[in-house]
């Protein structure tokens, strides 16, 4: 059994078509697991995507780049696929100049970009 992780925030319905490719989708709301006689695919949140591949639970899967450089595993790109754009931003108020050389406060789900 091939186990993929596929993104359901954002892109499901690019998800849902991929997984049409290899098997009958019906789409449940709140169903997370779709499976035929081979292959299994987990509807996942973006991040969760790369632990899983690095932890062998999961064979393959799709997600953002920027969750890849993040995770910190080692793991290999296979293809690309122009779902979406990512974009990391610092943002503030308009008030108040940002002076990088000062202690920046960063709160963000990305913490290595912030090192």
């Amino acid at each position: 059994m091939i186990h993929v992780g596929l993104p359901k925030k954002g892109v499901l319905s690019q998800s849902l078509e991929l997984m049409g490719h290899f098997i009958d989708v019906e789409y449940i709301e709140n169903k997370l697991t779709y499976t035929s006689k081979d292959i299994t695919f987990h509807l996942l949140k973006h991040r969760d995507i790369p632990r899983l591949i690095a932890e062998g639970k999961l064979d393959w899967g799709v997600t953002s780049t920027d969750w890849i450089e993040e995770c910190g595993y080692r793991l290999g790109i296979f293809n690309e696929f122009d779902w979406c754009n990512s974009r990391i931003s610092l943002i503030g108020t308009n008030e108040r100049e940002i002076n990088l050389e000062d202690k920046l406060t960063c709160v963000t789900e990305f913490p290595r970009f912030c090192t």
